[in-house]
């Protein structure tokens, strides 16, 4: 899988957020074992399934950075990874970075190049006109993030 080089960091950054959440639940279920008969308790089972659960997203998310090449773009046509700012008819200028699904967050400006937005601005430039569900856009810059 293609990952920019932020969405990697950002990536390992949520693996390390999920290794302290395993500590934590590791150390319930440990104290849950300690002060019940745990084959029957409620608390110690959620905290054993949710101690399972962070395991296997850790597992999952260390797979993905493992195995995932992080793209360098270095052109001007609009690919995975470029910020590109358009106007959609005559409303503000908007500006996103075309990101993988794994990496989408519109909130923060970034769409999966997925998207309909994102397919009908991978390929063209700067100045180039493109319709999105019968708006049409204008894309004002493109550039390498």
């Amino acid at each position: 899988m293609e990952v920019t080089a932020q969405g990697h960091a950002d990536l390992q950054q949520k693996l390390q957020q999920l290794q302290q959440q395993i500590k934590l639940a590791e150390q319930r279920v440990l104290h849950g074992r300690t002060f019940c008969d745990f084959s029957d308790d409620p608390t110690y089972q959620q905290a054993f399934d949710d101690y399972v659960m962070l395991r296997e997203q850790a597992r999952e998310l260390a797979y993905l950075l493992e195995t995932a090449t992080i793209i360098q773009t270095t052109s001007e046509v609009i690919g995975l990874g470029a910020v590109v700012t358009f106007r959609e008819g005559t409303e503000e200028l908007e500006t996103y970075q075309l990101v993988t699904t794994l990496e989408a967050d519109v909130a923060a400006g970034k769409i999966s190049i997925q998207s309909p937005m994102a397919q009908a601005l991978l390929g063209k430039r700067a100045g180039d006109e493109v319709e999105v569900n019968g708006s049409k856009i204008t894309i004002i810059k493109a550039s390498v993030s």
